[in-house]
């Protein structure tokens, strides 16, 4: 019974140890289900995000497509617009066509009617000629009255006073000249940056290579008094010319001959160039100057009136040149006088003849041309940052005239400033920027800079070369960027300002940028200035 027993006990240990094993595997099937269920659970939780975003998903997809058959009508309603506009362009070229066919017809005619004009031209031409000879005899008992140059003869006012002022006694150097302007300014009550004043003064001076200072802005800046006391303080004579909008040709600056009263009818700034021209005129003035200044001069179109006298200043021989006859014929003015001896009159505006213009820049005046902008230092008038009154400082001192012959003493060469390296690398930087922008400058312009460098005046405390050669890119570079687009160009706006702090001017610099800004909304360039 015993060993029974024990084997009994035996069997039963075995079967307890295989349960406990089982028991054990049962266990680790139970975690593993239960990590299962765990996973189940997250599982479901995916699930209902993910139908979420399916519904939301749907949802898009329904918008998307509704957006996408509006557009799909969109296109076709374009496509429709688009083969009605291919239409009218087929209708337009036919009109066109017969436009063309019209205005050539047209041309045919224009030419016919033009050899007609010719034809009573060449008649009235002949019946003119006639009538002034028919007058010439008429006039031969008369004292007088057979002088045609009669009245150019006559001397304007600016010309009777610019006589009758007493001449400097002693050699007056250039800073002292300046410094009679500034005290002409003070007690006249007005009140110019030294900057301004010395940048116009450079470009009178730089009147062989610069032929014209023009003064621009808005209206109430100072732009007419400026040259007009400038020209009090400095001993020159000054006249005004006020630029009319119907000016269409230069007899509008010189004046014309009329034939019925077989005279020639000048107008006061003829007469000026007359009595100042030592080459034509035997019984002109000697060693005198006069400052001409154009009044608002784009009320017209400048090239109608001023492009052929621009043309003859810049003709103009080299100051050592001027007696010979032969080189100075380009640049003088012809007027057509009948004389006996059939020669016409002609008029020599040399050097002592400075020219200076303004322009109010608003919806009444013309833009100006780039033929005058590239002859021209453009000194424009930013609005003031405050508004002053004029406070005149005591009585003006008698104008004493500045002699043409000092003068011409502080006038420079620009070869004088060819062994300045500043300048020429400069000037180079200059051509490749403006080249950048689309706008590039030739030799006149080059040789122009370096005349206005040369001849910058020596003021103590102002580093010459850098003042000139920013003033340059103020006055020359700056209004020929005139409706360049801003973003195209922006790389070359920065270049630009880096030079202008090399030369150490920052109001130049963030004046560029404030144009830049105010472009900014039409996209082309606009130049407002610079306030110093």
């Amino acid at each position: 019974d015993i060993k029974d027993q024990l084997i009994e006990e035996a069997e039963l240990n075995k079967k307890i140890d295989e349960l406990n094993h089982e028991l054990e595997t049962l266990e680790v099937d139970l975690k593993k289900l239960r990590e299962e269920a765990s996973n189940l659970k997250l599982l479901k939780s995916e699930e209902k995000e993910l139908r979420e975003n399916v519904n939301q998903l749907q949802k898009d997809l329904s918008e998307v497509e509704g957006s996408l058959n509006s557009k799909k009508n969109d296109f076709e309603s374009t496509s429709i617009q688009v083969e009605d506009m291919k239409k009218q362009y087929s209708d337009s070229q036919v009109e066109l066509t017969k436009i063309l066919s019209e205005l050539e017809g047209n041309n045919i005619e224009l030419n016919k009617q033009r050899n007609e004009k010719e034809r009573i031209t060449a008649e009235v031409e002949v019946l003119k000629a006639k009538a002034a000879e028919a007058r010439g005899q008429l006039g031969k008992g008369g004292e007088g009255e057979g002088d045609n140059l009669s009245e150019l003869k006559q001397s304007p006012p600016v010309i009777v006073d610019l006589i009758e002022w007493p001449e400097e006694e002693n050699i007056i150097q250039e800073k002292d000249a300046l410094k009679n302007v500034q005290k002409h300014f003070k007690e006249n009550g007005l009140k110019y940056p030294d900057r301004l004043l010395h940048a116009f003064h450079t470009t009178m001076k730089t009147n062989e290579t610069t032929q014209l200072a023009v003064l621009a802005g808005i209206s109430g800046t100072g732009k007419s008094q400026l040259p007009r006391h400038y020209a009090a303080g400095m001993g020159i004579g000054f006249l005004p010319v006020s630029v009319q909008p119907r000016w269409d040709s230069p007899q509008d600056l010189m004046g014309f001959y009329n034939y019925i009263e077989g005279r020639y009818k000048p107008t006061d700034m003829a007469k000026a160039l007359w009595s100042l021209d030592i080459e034509n005129n035997p019984e002109a003035i000697q060693d005198r100057m006069l400052l001409i200044m154009l009044d608002e001069m784009n009320l017209a179109r400048v090239e109608y009136y001023f492009s052929d006298f621009l043309s003859r200043l810049e003709n103009r021989p080299h100051r050592l040149n001027i007696d010979d006859k032969s080189k100075r014929k380009d640049s003088e003015l012809e007027i057509e006088i009948p004389k006996n001896e059939n020669e016409n009159t002609r008029i020599f505006p040399g050097y002592n003849i400075l020219f200076a213009g303004t322009m109010n820049e608003d919806e009444s005046t013309q833009s100006l041309s780039d033929k005058v902008i590239d002859r021209s230092n453009i000194l424009r008038f930013a609005a003031p940052e405050k508004l002053i009154g004029s406070n005149k400082h005591g009585k003006p001192p008698k104008i004493k005239a500045l002699n043409f012959e000092q003068w011409e003493k502080w006038v420079r060469t620009p070869e004088q400033v060819d062994q300045e390296t500043i300048v020429q690398s400069n000037i180079e930087k200059m051509s490749e920027i403006m080249s950048s922008f689309g706008r590039p400058f030739g030799h006149r312009l080059g040789i122009s800079i370096k005349s206005y460098v040369a001849n910058y005046p020596e003021v103590e405390g102002v580093d010459r070369m850098n003042c000139s050669l920013a003033d340059q890119i103020e006055m020359r570079l700056l209004p020929k960027l005139r409706g360049v687009e801003i973003s195209e160009n922006a790389p070359n706006f920065d270049d630009l300002i880096t030079l202008v702090n090399q030369l150490n001017d920052p109001a130049l610099a963030r004046a560029i940028e404030v144009s830049q800004e105010f472009s900014s909304n039409n996209e082309q360039f606009t130049w407002l200035g610079v306030t110093r």
